[in-house]
């Protein structure tokens, strides 16, 4: 849950910082030895690198309820952000929604003619090193 609050702030191009401190909590969570639920019930959730009063909060909540009210508030007039299901090298969440409102970009094969036609070149900032890492990221998977 908090890598996806993470991905959707990312989306929405929220403070990094913010953005990191999900990614950051949801990583040490997933270090931890004993569950998470453990240590709010002994009220030691801030014990863990990177949680705060805001963060203890929130993962409080979602031990108890099985979600974040706030967030689910924040976002419910908002539709889902569309991005690509996948993951390759170069291609994150915000390049992925990108490329699906720009060329309609929904499946692998999608993609693959993108990145081959060099039309990604055509956007600010894009160029051929991404290109050439998506072909082989995609090349690579169909080996797998």
């Amino acid at each position: 849950m908090l890598r996806s609050i993470a991905d959707r702030l990312q989306l929405e191009g929220a403070n990094p910082f913010r953005i990191r401190a999900y990614r950051k909590a949801a990583a040490n969570i997933d270090r931890l030895k004993v569950p998470a639920a453990r240590l709010d019930s002994q009220g030691r959730l801030r014990e863990i690198p990177g949680i705060g009063r805001d963060l203890e909060q929130k993962i409080h909540e979602l031990i108890k309820t099985g979600k974040i009210a706030d967030e689910i508030e924040k976002n419910q007039d908002r539709p889902a952000p569309e991005t690509v299901p996948f993951e390759l090298p170069g291609l994150d969440p915000k390049l992925a929604r990108l490329l699906h409102r720009r060329f309609r970009i929904e499946t692998l094969h999608d993609l693959e003619l993108l990145a081959r036609s060099h039309l990604l070149r055509t956007l600010p900032g894009l160029g051929a090193q991404l290109e050439r890492n998506i072909i082989d990221g995609l090349e690579t998977r169909k080996k797998a």
